[in-house]
């Protein structure tokens, strides 16, 4: 089975999404596995080696959990605003897209059907949205846990910290959504254009 560049660009989305958002969190609540954890419910760690893969291991199931949470109110969000703002005057390529889904759009949904089809069509396509989908998944995933820096901040009278935090939670759900937005229309745009190209090219797909 021969290499395919996006089969390197699966990981890198899984490594934005969860591995790096759930490194944060694991950073935050290193003092505290420190004191109460290690030693006291698991074993001391005992060398470098083992602390690494301790944070390791923390760092990917807090990316896990940071991530199913994001995926359940974060989207809901960026649906109820930032998307519903950006189709007032509607949108075409989703519009199209749905039509030339039919029945699937009510099967996978517009997006994924469309995506999926990208992916099996196009290496290059899916390597194009992938790194959109890459980043605002990262975004999303930095917003909930600069969440959970914020309480921190708060509960210690680090006000200025606060501040700046706020300040980063605004531009992460403004990049986030900017990124979501890209990604959702390119996936559109690219699952019209490879069913034109396959009807200009006399092929029913």
């Amino acid at each position: 089975m021969g290499y395919k560049p996006n089969d390197f660009f699966v990981g890198l989305v899984d490594f934005f999404a969860i591995v790096l958002p759930g490194a944060l969190l694991a950073f935050l609540c290193l003092d505290l596995a420190e004191k109460h954890i290690f030693g006291a419910i698991l074993p001391s760690i005992r060398s470098q080696a083992e602390g690494w893969a301790g944070f390791l291991l923390a760092a990917y199931l807090f990316g896990q959990f940071i991530s199913l949470i994001g995926a359940t109110f974060m989207d809901w969000i960026y649906d109820h605003t930032y998307l519903r703002y950006r189709r007032r005057d509607g949108d075409l390529r989703y519009e199209k897209a749905k039509k030339l889904a039919g029945d699937y759009a009510d099967l996978a949904g517009v997006l994924k059907w469309a995506g999926a089809f990208v992916r099996l069509r196009s290496a290059d396509a899916a390597l194009e949205i992938d790194r959109f989908e890459a980043t605002s998944k990262f975004f999303r995933g930095l917003f909930v846990v600069l969440l959970v820096y914020l309480i921190s901040f708060i509960s210690s009278g680090q006000w200025v910290a606060v501040l700046v935090v706020i300040a980063l939670l605004a531009l992460s759900f403004w990049r986030f959504s900017n990124q979501r937005w890209k990604f959702t229309e390119l996936s559109y745009l690219y699952y019209i254009a490879l069913n034109a190209h396959a009807e200009t090219e006399g092929k029913k797909l």
